[in-house]
């Protein structure tokens, strides 16, 4: 408003200089010819005076609200990572504290489910009790997916390297989800050659079995999925290829973020367990490597990963 009353100000000076006080006093001892200068001159000066100190005014404001915009971003900045941290910890604690009773219930329904005597015979409520066991277990496994995802967050996970053939690892995995396949006839096809590198076989080991377990959700009965493994002259690499729906391709980055599940087709195929890709790719990047996917709606995805044969140097690697 300030800077409004002095342009019109300015304006009407300038339009009808009569009632401004001259400039300079002698002005009024001009003689008659001087009149007939640009009427104009005294009301100009102060139309330019007046409208430079209203842009003055103008900077002013408008950088001192710059400046409350920038605070009350940084303030909202830090309460969103105060808020971030604490959730994260209390997921933390909560899932930390989890696992105990889950290992008790898991053990509790095992030694239900397996009969005193082999001769005597099975109980009857045994198929309701594997079914318990069973959900128990994948439950455990969720939960230790969801704290190890946060230690990786945080870099408290260790990487235990070893000198291994990571073949032999695809083969453990397999072997481990192959009773998961074996409901709809499905078959797991292992390939490839030997590729042996410095890497954890436990972490690598739940990777492909997350991987081949998305692969199973996602296809149909009595289909293929083919693991294969190969190496580089750079790398150790692997493939799990599915002839499922497929992945949408505006959703096949974001699987890769927490909690995202993608519905393809007339079934609800979930391409991302909530956080089992997400381990995969932190997994994976903790080696130093990389993982993708590349799919087409109809024909299936292939799921590759690399990791690089030579350790990559951090701050903490002797």
């Amino acid at each position: 408003m300030l800077i409004i009353c002095c342009l019109l100000f300015g304006w009407t000076a300038y339009s009808d200089p009569s009632g401004l006080p001259a400039i300079n006093p002698r002005a009024q001892q001009l003689p008659a010819h001087a009149e007939q200068s640009p009427r104009h001159g005294v009301s100009l000066y102060w139309f330019v005076i007046l409208g430079g100190w209203s842009i003055i005014i103008l900077f002013i404001c408008w950088n001192l609200q710059l400046k409350r915009e920038i605070r009350q971003r940084r303030k909202t900045e830090s309460d969103l990572k105060k808020m971030e941290a604490l959730k994260d910890n209390l997921m933390h604690m909560i899932v930390h504290d989890m696992r105990v009773p889950l290992t008790v219930i898991s053990g509790s329904l095992e030694l239900l489910a397996s009969p005193p005597d082999p001769l005597q015979p099975e109980n009857p409520d045994s198929k309701y009790l594997r079914m318990a066991q069973t959900s128990s277990k994948t439950l455990t496994r969720m939960v230790q997916t969801l704290l190890d995802t946060c230690r990786l967050e945080s870099d408290q996970l260790p990487i235990n390297r070893q000198q291994v053939d990571l073949r032999l690892v695809a083969e453990k995995a397999v072997q481990i989800m192959e009773s998961h396949a074996r409901p709809a006839n499905q078959r797991l096809i292992l390939s490839g050659e030997s590729a042996i590198g410095h890497i954890d076989p436990e972490l690598i080991e739940r990777v492909l079995t997350n991987l081949i377990g998305n692969a199973i959700k996602a296809s149909s009965e009595k289909d293929v999925i083919e693991i294969r493994t190969a190496d580089s002259a750079a790398a150790l690499i692997v493939e799990v290829c599915d002839y499922g729906p497929g992945i949408p391709k505006e959703y096949q980055q974001r699987i890769f973020e927490k909690f995202t599940s993608v519905e393809s087709g007339d079934r609800r195929h979930l391409a991302s367990i909530g956080l089992g890709l997400t381990f995969c790719k932190m997994a994976i990047e903790a080696h130093g490597g990389s993982i993708g996917v590349q799919s087409e709606e109809g024909r299936g995805s292939t799921f590759r990963f690399e990791i690089p044969k030579v350790r990559p140097q951090t701050a903490g690697t002797p």
